[in-house]
């Protein structure tokens, strides 16, 4: 595997900031004087989408069943994740907590002092979004005392996301239009300075944050979603919010492309639990979403966490195996514009007009093909690829809302639309969506259990557990991430209790 870096094409020339060290935001060593917040800035969310894009979204293509490794990753594929796993411990925690959130702290301090309000809001949102990540990761975080001192206490889960969403409350309710404010440009590598998205971004954050409570606190989700969906209330339902700095060339590339694709895909393959489901309805997203071999008379995918050929009898098939469709330049997308229209659907659902859930899920569909046609337009000018027709998925009759039905079996529709929008984008989105809602279901059988076939071949879609997989009854499947090993020994205020890896986290359905 490829180590990913850390500066972005637009910021090759410029001196790089991450900071290194839990230190107080006021004196920060690695910021020189002469650090701007349009300096600064660029380099935080470069760093933050690296690893957001980089191991984070590599655990949840994993972890949510759309890629297998067949090579690398078998603690992952088994659930057998350690502390002390460079990728969630060096190049997750430590790594945003010295280095994007420092960063994304020098920014708002700085722009709270000069009353720029319009950077203060920038910087709270993208920070906010990357605690949140960390938090549903594994749950207790330091958050109100961080970036202040090497022993931080840690903040509950529910605390993290009042504390979240009541600082984007304050950014919002600030003059984005006062004298003191400065327009970003460039150095805004989301939206180019547009403050009615990043306006939208900071709602459609709050919605996300509201709907993964709304079973264990429906009182507190209820009224934070009913004024998010008053008609004057902007959300991220009309574009998709990316991080799209890259060029086609070493180094500077598609996070994910760096770290796994480029020189050819070391070990990632298409998990059969997605493929197989997308071939049974023929959904056309399939070629989008992974490369067929071109022997192959079918995209072809291996049992989740199979890596020994136990069940798939790979070897024979090895080189006919589907395998992600990842480009050099693909953006990283921090939202898409299909998943805010599912979680509209799903907020119209539980706290407003019913009605309205069908339309905005079946737009869903269609803004994930528009999204796709548009991001592999060169692919289908050449042939390489047929454009999607909407109406295509519109007529796929498991995907057609449940007009009627209960609660449970349109939520069932809308979080299988998450689950495969989310491919090859910000996937572990739908590992957290799963553990919320339970959606799609867990496979009854494990593939050494003799009914497995049988059950397989009439359910398709449904997570099976990796057959070398650690966990034990009843629950079968990863919550969490263990703690920082660092941390645990480091921090004297780190939780003392250290929870399996299969403890549901506060929010979680069976918690």
């Amino acid at each position: 595997m490829k180590k990913i870096f850390l500066i972005a094409a637009a910021l090759l020339l410029l001196i790089p900031f991450g900071c290194q060290k839990f230190l107080d935001v006021n004196h920060d060593p690695d910021l020189p004087e002469e650090s701007t917040v349009q300096l600064v800035l660029p380099s935080a969310m470069t760093g933050g989408s690296e690893v957001l894009g980089g191991y984070v979204m590599m655990l949840g293509q994993i972890w949510s069943q759309q890629w297998t490794a067949i090579n690398f990753y078998h603690e992952e594929e088994t659930f057998n994740v350690p502390a002390g796993k460079y990728g969630y411990d060096i190049g997750t925690w430590r790594s945003l907590y010295s280095g994007a959130l420092m960063d994304y702290e020098w920014v708002r301090n700085t722009a709270y002092e000069n009353g720029n309000w319009t950077y203060y809001l920038i910087a709270t949102v993208m920070q906010s979004y990357t605690y949140q990540v960390l938090a549903d990761l594994w749950e207790d975080i330091p958050v109100s005392e961080a970036l202040k001192g090497l022993s931080p206490h840690y903040d509950y889960g529910s605390d993290v996301y009042d504390t979240l969403i009541a600082r984007i409350d304050f950014a919002l309710a600030q003059d984005l239009e006062a004298t003191t404010c400065e327009q970003p440009g460039e150095d805004d590598l989301i939206f180019a300075g547009n403050m009615n998205d990043w306006i939208a971004f900071a709602n459609t954050l709050k919605l996300k944050m509201y709907l993964r409570e709304s079973v264990v606190r429906p009182d507190v989700a209820r009224a934070g979603i009913e004024p998010l969906l008053a008609a004057d209330v902007p959300l991220l339902d009309y574009t998709d919010a990316t991080y799209t700095a890259f060029s086609d060339e070493e180094s500077r590339d598609n996070f994910m492309y760096g770290m796994e694709f480029r020189g050819g895909n070391i070990s990632m393959r298409a998990s059969k639990t997605m493929i197989d489901y997308l071939n049974d309805v023929n959904d056309p997203r399939i070629d989008y979403i992974y490369v067929k071999d071109p022997a192959a008379t079918d995209h072809i995918g291996v049992f989740q966490g199979d890596y020994l050929n136990t069940y798939t009898e790979y070897n024979v098939q090895k080189p006919m195996l589907s395998r992600p469709r990842i480009t050099p330049t693909m953006p990283f997308y921090y939202f898409t514009k299909a998943q805010v229209l599912l979680m509209l659907a799903e907020a119209e659902l539980r706290f407003g007009n019913a009605g309205m859930a069908q339309t905005y899920y079946e737009a869903a569909m269609v803004a994930d093909a528009d999204r796709l046609n548009a991001l592999f337009a060169s692919e289908i000018s050449s042939g390489e690829l047929v454009e999607i027709d909407p109406v295509l998925l519109d007529g796929i009759a498991d995907y057609n809302y449940p007009v009627g039905g209960s609660i449970d079996q349109i939520m069932e529709k809308i979080i299988l639309q998450k689950w495969i929008v989310s491919a090859n984008v910000m996937a572990i989105e739908a590992f957290f969506e799963h553990n919320r809602t339970g959606y799609p279901p867990e496979a009854p059988y494990k593939l050494s259990d003799d009914e497995f076939e049988d059950y397989y071949d009439l359910t398709k879609g449904e997570w099976i557990q990796p057959p070398n997989s650690v966990l034990t009854p009843p629950i079968l499947f990863p919550k969490r991430l263990l703690y920082s090993s660092t941390e645990m020994n480091r921090n004297e205020f780190a939780p003392a209790e250290v929870k399996s890896i299969n403890e549901p986290v506060w929010w979680d359905y069976q918690h």
